[in-house]
């Protein structure tokens, strides 16, 4: 097997264990729920807190990889994430566990962009879609089989086992990740400064964006609440869009909208 074809295999790893936790908990909440006596609106944060850190996590990815290589990245991701599957299955309350999906979540935010990202350097053009292709079946088989996963575990081996599971699969990407993958540290004079405001702006977006959906139903879309996540939310993308126009090194290369096929793909993607 060449090179190329065992970094697909082990960024599928952490590809689908990434994306299978982003669904496998939600069948599990009322069994937690259960067990630690909380409320509907106390259990909803395990779902709200990944989401959260997840997507703030995300536009990170790039500049990280400038400071410290792909290979780096990639297997601490795996590490963080794993890490923070152990702490969910030993949570001893619900507010021990949301913090610990918030760490878990910092790892999987990194694990999807990173092995996108490595796919696309490794694969010469003539085979990077097919091996995208094999790599985007992770992304879709993870959140389709992560429900009835998550059922069966939980019917069988109680609501912890949908994190404990992650043990033995992470351990295994960390160790074929650290061994097999090439070091890539790039040169100290590719290191861009950090887009600070640009990433400030982008979280606040991102946050009340995403506080605003996952609460509206249980709030009321008219509610006070709502119309000041909306309004953050708005006043943040208004900022970001304005701070990406002026500042030289990007944390998100906006001008790449100007490529219609891509923004045709991304306008698709979010319907």
């Amino acid at each position: 097997m060449s090179y190329s074809w065992k970094v697909l295999c082990i960024v599928m790893i952490g590809t689908l264990m990434g994306a299978l936790d982003q669904s496998i908990v939600n069948v599990s909440l009322p069994a937690i729920m259960a067990d630690f006596g909380s409320s509907l609106d106390g259990i909803e944060w395990v779902v709200t807190g990944y989401m959260l850190a997840f997507a703030t996590l995300m536009p990170l990815t790039a500049w990280f990889r400038e400071r410290i290589g792909h290979k780096v990245l990639f297997t601490t991701s795996l590490i963080v994430f794993t890490a923070g599957s152990i702490l969910c299955g030993l949570a001893w309350n619900l507010p021990s566990l949301v913090v610990a999906r918030v760490i878990q979540a910092f790892g999987g935010g990194a694990i999807t962009p990173t092995g996108m990202a490595m796919i696309s350097e490794e694969f010469p053009p003539s085979e990077r879609a097919k091996a995208l292709g094999y790599w985007g079946m992770g992304v879709l088989v993870g959140p389709a089989f992560g429900p009835t996963l998550g059922g069966w575990l939980t019917n069988v081996f109680g609501w912890r086992s949908i994190f404990l599971i992650n043990l033995p699969i992470g351990i295994a990407g960390v160790v074929l990740a650290w061994t097999v993958l090439k070091p890539d540290r790039p040169h100290a004079e590719t290191h861009r400064p950090f887009d600070f405001w640009g990433f400030s702006f982008l979280s606040i977006f991102l946050v009340t964006f995403l506080l605003g959906l996952s609460r509206g139903e249980h709030e009321g879309w008219g509610s006070f609440y709502i119309i000041t996540c909306s309004v953050l939310s708005l006043a943040g993308f208004a900022g970001f869009l304005l701070v990406e126009s002026i500042v030289p090194y990007r944390i998100v290369d906006i001008t790449l909208f100007k490529i219609p096929v891509f923004a045709a793909c991304i306008v698709v993607t979010v319907v």
